[in-house]
């Protein structure tokens, strides 16, 4: 799908949208005009007067309205548009054009909003975010509020490559030849049966590594898988002293006419973990040295910039660090891209707990319900990373030590 950031000329307040009426227009209330990622928590009055007390810094909670307005051009009737959000805290609610269309319970986790049946094409759009982070005392650390990553337009034409839709894994790496394979998926949203064409090429420093093409039939309505192995001769080894980054180019073509393209970086490297010779990658011993960092960003609050994360991925790697622990929730995309780039290992934590609340209104209410889901998106968002080689199921988890919890 078709990528491009929708952070500019949001319209947000810290009211709730006025009941069963057109959010913007007519009302009465005064929206500022802002650009995200955007952290509400900073912009807060600390107090001593606040639930949350010490373990956010004095600083409340809230509810918090975001708007903006989205032109769907005609064409977009016979392709599918989605919306993705990288992270809005705590829980929120996303209306089009003033019909619920998503919610989601996690705040630390990605996720899409397919926008189709929604749009009224030829015009304008409304999107409306409520982030309610008003339950106060629902975190032991600084968790910001509202729309804190970016959110992302996607499009795809009428045959594309769905988000999260390429998986490349590296199952040989040896000093002269490595085998990488790349798993994508294809959607065929029309009713027409096509035949089409499948190019899928490695790129190292801009040139190519290696491709592979071949032709299949999308049958209406339908997906298929395509899986290609690409030999990658004399492959420079990812590695946290090498962190040599490929990427991988997916282009799906009907004759000449291009439909649509996926780009991902991605590292060549083996992982071996046994008892006798602890963790290797490509055969060389790694000791850990670790430490934990949660998502927020100093005197910026929990606001996920790029610049911001490689900031902290590249002084935390010259200070002598080698890996890093995501404290307590799905690492950020942003941070996740800096690891690779300064050749930082990462064990990604899904949580602060499970079913015993370690706060009153924290994420123990809803986990149970949505704890296979959040896995599969924290999986689904690592897997293409070099610099991911463990995961945590939890942090400081007390029922793991009962019967239901082992």
């Amino acid at each position: 799908m078709i990528r491009e950031k929708l952070n500019r000329e949001w319209l947000f307040t810290k009211e709730s949208p006025p009941l069963m009426s057109s959010l913007t227009d007519g009302s009465e209330t005064e929206y500022e005009t802002i650009s995200l990622p955007h952290d509400a928590m900073v912009h807060e009055e600390r107090t001593p007067d606040t639930g949350n007390g010490t373990q956010t810094g004095y600083y409340p909670g809230g509810l918090y309205t975001y708007i903006k307005k989205l032109y769907a051009p005609t064409e977009w009737q016979h392709k599918t548009v989605m919306l993705e959000f990288e992270g809005v805290y705590a829980t929120s609610m996303v209306y089009v054009n003033g019909d619920l269309a998503a919610t989601q319970l996690y705040g630390y986790s990605g996720f899409y909003v397919v926008l189709d049946k929604y749009l009224e094409y030829g015009q304008e759009n409304e999107i409306l975010v409520i982030a309610d982070n008003a339950a106060e005392k629902n975190s032991r650390w600084y968790s910001g509020s509202g729309i804190y990553r970016n959110v992302n337009l996607l499009i795809g034409a009428e045959i594309h490559i769905p988000a999260d839709g390429v998986r490349i894994q590296t199952p040989s790496v040896a000093q002269d030849a490595s085998a990488v394979e790349v798993a994508t998926d294809i959607r065929n949203i029309s009713r027409q049966k096509k035949k089409i064409t499948v190019e899928t090429t490695l790129l190292w420093e801009g040139q190519p590594a290696g491709t592979d093409t071949l032709s299949v039939t999308m049958y209406g309505r339908e997906d298929e898988t395509v899986r290609q192995t690409i030999c990658v001769d004399h492959a420079a080894l990812w590695s946290p002293d090498s962190p040599n980054l490929y990427e991988c180019v997916v282009r799906l073509y009907d004759d000449a006419e291009l439909l649509d393209e996926t780009r991902e970086h991605f590292g060549i490297r083996k992982l071996e973990l046994d008892a006798q010779r602890g963790l290797r990658i490509n055969g060389n011993p790694v000791k850990l040295r670790g430490t934990c960092i949660h998502h927020d960003n100093g005197v910026i609050g929990a606001a996920t910039f790029e610049k911001a994360e490689e900031r902290r991925c590249r002084q935390l790697k010259e200070a002598g660090f080698n890996s890093i622990r995501s404290s307590h929730h799905p690492m950020s995309k942003a941070m996740l891209n800096a690891c690779g780039k300064y050749g930082m290992l990462v064990m990604d934590e899904l949580t602060d707990m499970w079913t015993t609340h370690k706060n009153p209104n924290d994420f123990a209410l809803n986990f149970s319900d949505c704890v296979d889901t959040e896995i599969e998106r924290m999986v689904n968002k690592d897997f293409n990373h070099p610099s991911v080689i463990l995961y945590s199921a939890g942090n400081e988890i007390p029922e793991a030590g009962t019967a239901r919890g082992a």
